[in-house]
């Protein structure tokens, strides 16, 4: 695209390199530009394993003291232009991706990125404090949709629309989120105490959060209809249960040293229902 590039005083102790231009291109060159460049070590090369599909516009101005390359600084302002971004592996892309994503020697931003993912919009906003990146969204999602994430029969017996919100902290590549919704909008046809109409509202949150270890622990709360606490551990390039507690209508048990610690409390629990369920026998 048009650039200009100027030397506005040849006499200065401090001579400066002013490069002003733009440029129309692939997303994915964008996003290796940002690896590349000084922002990409202050947050962790997070954009590195991010793929991307579609094009947009990139507005760049760099002042470059001669005599300090290495102190040059950099202002990039990056539009998408209805692309498709995974953003971290293992979960869904964010498609129709739109907004401006700026870009410093020293920062990322982006106030307002709209996108498609789960069946439903969303929006959400990205900055860096310090090497870690923070992500905050909400949006509304298909519950069908879930499957997508979660590979559970489970899924087969919700139906409808909820909206959702969370946030995810990224450093050194990888990734604490908590996500939650009231479910209101979504109805179903579990066995009880799950089952619920669209009406009701019931609280979940899910929460993932790395361990200094090397694994990581996911806590879920269903109200208080349900709660569990699960730590993975790596195992070759996937993450495995470990252990675990888990419980329903009943309070959290001790984590156990191995194995699943499981407390439950139900004036009658229909065996037959659950057992057909994770068959996958929907009659």
């Amino acid at each position: 695209g048009k650039t200009v590039v100027e030397i506005p005083d040849f006499e200065s102790p401090e001579e400066m390199l002013l490069v002003r231009g733009s440029a129309q291109g692939p997303t994915a060159e964008f996003l290796r530009f940002i690896d590349q460049s000084p922002v990409g070590d202050r947050i962790d090369r997070f954009t590195e394993d991010m793929r991307a599909s579609g094009k947009g516009h990139l507005d760049l101005e760099l002042d470059m003291p001669l005599r300090r390359i290495g102190d040059t600084a950099v202002r990039g302002d990056f539009q998408f232009q209805n692309n498709q971004i995974a953003v971290i592996p293992g979960l869904p892309p964010l498609t129709q991706v739109n907004g401006r994503l700026k870009v410093t020697e020293k920062a990322v931003q982006a106030p307002e990125i709209t996108a498609q993912v789960l069946g439903g919009p969303m929006r959400l906003s990205v900055k860096n404090e310090g090497e870690r990146v923070h992500v905050a969204m909400a949006g509304t999602a298909s519950a069908r949709e879930g499957r997508k994430i979660f590979d559970t029969p489970l899924f087969e017996y919700v139906s409808g629309n909820l909206a959702w919100k969370g946030e995810v902290r990224v450093k050194k590549k990888t990734a604490d989120f908590i996500v939650e919704t009231n479910l209101v909008g979504v109805s179903s046809s579990l066995p009880e105490p799950l089952n619920k109409n669209a009406a009701s509202a019931l609280p979940l949150r899910i929460e993932k959060g790395n361990l200094a270890e090397g694994g990581d622990q996911i806590r879920v709360s269903l109200g208080k209809v349900a709660e569990a606490h699960i730590l993975r551990r790596p195992e070759g390039h996937a993450m495995v249960v470990d252990r675990g507690a888990a419980a329903l209508g009943e309070a959290l048990p001790k984590m156990p040293g191995k194995g699943l610690a499981l407390a439950i409390a139900q004036p009658q629990i229909d065996a037959d229902a659950w057992r057909r369920l994770f068959a996958g026998d929907n009659g």
